[in-house]
């Protein structure tokens, strides 16, 4: 990263950041480490080429963030609404997986248990990960759109409202969101077909099952 001139004296014309984490696209920013073809310079010499990256750090809180933004050839897509879906119920500890086909037949019906509670926040990413490429790996395999249930925060509090205190405090501290939007990303990035829908639509229709 380059350094402002006022800052040079005290950090030198560049500083290393070592460590930087991405919830998100972790895959994507490992790949761009790696050049992709080679070109020949004005000196006529070879050298090789890699993926442009722009940074922006943002400050929240007296915490710094840093946004990656790249581009990438979007994958192929694999799975098809013609073939069937694979729904996404979330609970407290483990994701309903709903299997079904064109005209909402189920096929089959498996569960993705998880530990949230008592968990460091690095093992409770490798769980996020684990989730979501065992989804998108059966998607991708059967063909299938993955269908999930949009938590907002106004559907979460009605939702909570239903609930006893225990169980009240145990959602309270699920990461809803993380899920998804771990889930979203593998999609994509998998060619994986990836859809929204109303909490009380896809618990409706799994209640017909």
């Amino acid at each position: 990263m380059s350094v402002i001139r006022c800052l040079e004296e005290k950090y030198g014309q560049y500083l290393t950041i070592k460590d930087v984490d991405f919830n998100y696209g972790s895959e994507m920013m490992e790949k761009i480490t790696q050049h992709y073809g080679y070109r020949v310079n004005k000196g006529f010499k070879i050298e090789k080429i890699y993926q442009a990256v722009s940074y922006r750090f943002i400050r929240k809180r007296n915490t710094w963030y840093v946004h990656a933004s790249l581009e990438y050839e979007a994958p192929k897509e694999v799975t098809s609404p013609y073939v069937g879906a694979l729904g996404v119920d979330f609970n407290v500890n483990h994701l309903n997986c709903y299997h079904v086909d064109r005209y909402d037949n189920p096929i089959k019906h498996f569960t993705l248990k998880y530990e949230m509670y008592s968990k460091s926040s690095n093992q409770i990413k490798d769980m996020l990960n684990k989730v979501a490429v065992d989804i998108t790996n059966y998607a991708e395999i059967n063909g299938l759109m993955v269908v999930i249930e949009n938590l907002d925060f106004k559907h979460k509090k009605l939702y909570l409202k239903r609930q006893t205190k225990k169980y009240k405090r145990m959602l309270s501290g699920f990461p809803f969101v993380k899920y998804m939007k771990a889930i979203e990303s593998r999609c994509l990035r998998r060619g994986v077909a990836f859809k929204y829908v109303n909490p009380d639509t896809l618990q409706k229709n799994v209640k017909k099952r």
